[in-house]
């Protein structure tokens, strides 16, 4: 029971063709992610068209924090359909500033952390250069210590030092595993080989795919490419991707009525 933990399908010429697509090779289950809030109509549908092979998170990119509604967005979470909250996060490229505020960006990820916090939702985090920032903020929904649960979040496209892969582990980070491991330098996945004893129950599975002709054939290349470096069955790092999934979002059950 495999699932596609970030992808983004609202676009796609035929996001229903892939998922089929996607099913021949394994993934059972898509967790679709909004850049906005407007996405939340198309992603519902295919939720009303697939069932219970359809998480949606619904959420705010960094690059359209400048259009936030949060009535829609408090709205949106009353739906029993929303499985977590995402994609959402900090970016401090230039081309990111320049539509969105950094203060904008800010207050925005703030709310919806604070939704996912006190409706204990799964959130799928986007952060580009902005590591430090990011994790101060998560450090207030993220205490060491007392009665209230951690935050449960998932940093989207992984891609980060060391020593900021530590600091996020130990707040408790899952970590999406995407393309970005097929890169040519090898650096990501070299620094998963060298993580991978501690974190191996932290990691979940992503294509990111999107309108740009999403190809259904990542997941074996992801899956492969990563047991080859860690040199273990394909088979048993797919049991390891499902468990993980389990985890994140323990109740992604089946629902008893797909009436909307």
């Amino acid at each position: 029971m495999l699932t596609d933990s970030h992808l983004h399908l609202q676009r796609a010429q035929d996001p229903i063709g892939y998922i089929c697509a996607a099913v021949a090779e394994g993934i059972t289950r898509f967790a679709l992610q909004c850049v906005s809030l407007n996405d939340a109509n198309e992603l519902l549908f295919l939720k009303k068209e697939l069932g219970e092979q359809i998480c949606v998170f619904i959420g705010c990119h960094p690059q359209l924090a400048w259009d936030f509604d949060i009535c829609r967005f408090e709205e949106l979470l009353r739906s029993p359909f929303i499985t977590g909250i995402g994609e959402c996060g900090l970016d401090k490229r230039p081309q990111i500033l320049a539509q969105s505020s950094w203060e904008s960006q800010c207050t925005v990820l703030q709310l919806q952390l604070a939704a996912a916090y006190d409706l204990d939702m799964p959130v799928s985090l986007h952060c580009v250069k902005a590591h430090n920032d990011m994790l101060n903020t998560l450090r207030i929904f993220c205490p060491r210590s007392g009665a209230r649960a951690q935050l449960r979040f998932c940093l989207h496209g992984v891609s980060c030092s060391d020593e900021l892969f530590r600091q996020y582990y130990d707040l408790g980070a899952y970590f999406g595993v995407g393309p970005a491991i097929l890169r040519s330098d090898g650096v990501l996945l070299a620094r998963l080989k060298k993580f991978y004893p501690f974190i191996k129950h932290r990691l979940l599975l992503e294509s990111d795919a999107d309108s740009r002709a999403p190809d259904p054939k990542i997941y074996s290349r992801l899956l492969n490419a990563l047991a080859r470096a860690l040199y273990i069955p394909a088979g048993e790092l797919s049991a390891q991707f499902a468990a993980n999934w389990k985890e994140f979002v323990p109740d992604d059950l089946p629902l008893i009525s797909s009436a909307f």
